[in-house]
């Protein structure tokens, strides 16, 4: 029974060690992710705004 604890005290250990590892990683990439997604957004809402923008100085050349 001893044996079990070690090897569970050991996966903790190990799982410890590789977060504290990689999980300075993680969110320098994860703020790179999202400013790529909210200057898409921003670029998207800049064309539609100026799609809008044209089309409210539109006075149609429509004969009645």
């Amino acid at each position: 029974m001893i044996e079990y604890i070690i090897i569970v005290a050991l996966i903790a250990i190990a799982a410890i060690a590789a977060y504290g590892f990689f999980g300075n990683t993680h969110p320098g990439q994860h703020g790179t992710d999202v400013r790529k997604a909210a200057d898409a957004s921003a670029n998207t809402t800049k064309q539609q705004g100026e799609i809008d923008n044209k089309l409210n100085s539109y006075t149609g050349n429509v004969s009645e």
